[in-house]
């Protein structure tokens, strides 16, 4: 089993999905769960169009009750069998993104506005 931090959100769909089957492929193919929020992704392919992240964060509103509960979720990817593959992306973010993003797209932009030119942007 990988880290968690290796795992991409597609390949912790397919991990919750396969441990959920009891580790059988074949099952997770055949899942009759198609009102599961992950069923779309459980194959770990053909995703174009998909939001993976909004797909584990509703999967975690099925297992919780409470957005508190969500941030304390229990399930923490530990190496005893308690644990979710969903765990790291339960807020709807990925933590290897963290920093990085549009919050600071616009830093650097400067106008080359004089006084008789007017800005386009």
């Amino acid at each position: 089993m990988k880290k968690e931090t290796q795992l991409t959100p597609l390949k912790a769909i397919r991990e919750h999905c396969l441990c959920c089957c009891g580790d059988s492929s074949l099952e997770v193919r055949l899942c009759p769960s198609v009102k599961c929020p992950l069923y779309p992704a459980r194959l770990g392919r053909g995703t174009t169009g998909l939001r993976l992240l909004k797909l584990i964060r509703t999967r975690c509103k099925d297992c919780t009750e409470t957005l508190e509960e969500i941030k304390n979720c229990q399930f923490k990817k530990q190496s005893g069998d308690m644990s979710c593959s969903l765990y790291p992306y339960r807020m709807g973010k990925n933590p290897k993104l963290k920093g990085k993003g549009r919050k600071n797209a616009f830093i650097g932009c400067v106008s080359r506005k004089t006084s008789t030119q007017k800005a386009v942007f």
